[in-house]
């Protein structure tokens, strides 16, 4: 009775599947300080021109669009993502403002402490992972322009997501590098912003409402690890590594299984729990 007491107590659902995403980015209530930066509802300091810049850059065959639904105040984008010939792998789609090898005097971000972006993706199996970019001044080499970029997760509901500049990594075409400055130095040089599809990720259509882009000081609701007194337990992006293994009910005579991935800087877990024959209730799995 002990043991089915137990068992109950970590049973999941009968013959279900599991999967938990652990990801870098969280959704939080109001922000202390907010720098508004993009909306879509006219507003002087904060409309820009902006363009869509697909993999056909590089050969690929992704596509997507973009406009503006005046009538609710949303950027609307839209696309699929699509194999690239050549590399036998999805490309990617970006939205950016002002536009390519355009640049324009956005607000200062000093004091700030990450990206709020606000937004959902329409497409129930659609793309949900996405990243944010900022260009500046400063993150030049030579004639390369280098990109800082962070991942964040979308899901079907309109809500802020924050994303810490602690995050970010610079990139050029995709690549890391070393020669960029520290995004800390560069809040008040930004020429460029946008959204993309994280890359690498799946090829997938995607229909993703924005309403806004705001850099903010601090949340209210949420501790994170952007906060001054903030300590990161684990991260999935090499700065606050572990070595993860799962352990299922097999131990006690079950046959649930899982398994963990470190994938994209991302942790990815799942598996299935399973009814343990002897017991005749669900089992367990952890990570």
């Amino acid at each position: 009775q002990a043991l089915q007491r137990f068992a109950n107590s970590l049973a999941c659902s009968v013959q279900a599947m599991a999967s938990l995403f652990i990801f870098g980015t969280l959704v939080i209530g109001a922000a202390s300080k907010v720098v508004p930066i993009a909306t879509f509802d006219g507003g002087s300091k904060t409309t820009w021109p902006w363009q869509t810049i697909n993999d056909p850059v590089m050969g690929g065959q992704s596509t997507s669009t973009f406009h503006v639904d005046s009538a609710r105040s949303l950027g609307v984008w839209e696309g699929e993502v699509r194999i690239v010939p050549f590399l036998k792998s999805p490309g990617f789609c970006n939205l950016q403002a002002p536009g390519l090898y355009k640049t324009a005097a956005f607000p200062d971000l000093s004091g700030t402490k990450g990206m709020v972006v606000r937004a959902r993706e329409t497409n129930a199996s659609g793309i949900t992972r996405f990243n944010i970019m900022l260009m500046t001044s400063g993150a030049k080499h030579f004639l390369k322009q280098g990109v800082y970029t962070a991942n964040f997760v979308l899901n079907g509901a309109m809500e802020d997501h924050f994303v810490p500049f602690s995050l970010f990594t610079c990139t050029w075409r995709g690549q890391n590098v070393t020669w960029c400055p520290s995004l800390s130095t560069q809040l008040g040089k930004v020429t460029n912003i946008g959204v993309g599809t994280a890359f690498p990720g799946p090829a997938a259509k995607f229909h993703v409402e924005i309403s806004s882009l705001s850099a903010s000081a601090q949340m209210s609701s949420l501790a994170t690890s952007s906060s001054e007194d903030g300590i990161d337990l684990a991260t999935f992006d090499g700065k606050t590594a572990h070595k993860w293994k799962t352990e299922s009910d097999p131990v006690m005579g079950g046959q649930s299984d899982s398994k963990f991935e470190v994938k994209d800087g991302y942790g990815e877990y799942s598996g299935t729990c399973r009814i343990v024959p002897k017991l005749k209730a669900p089992g367990f799995t952890i990570a």
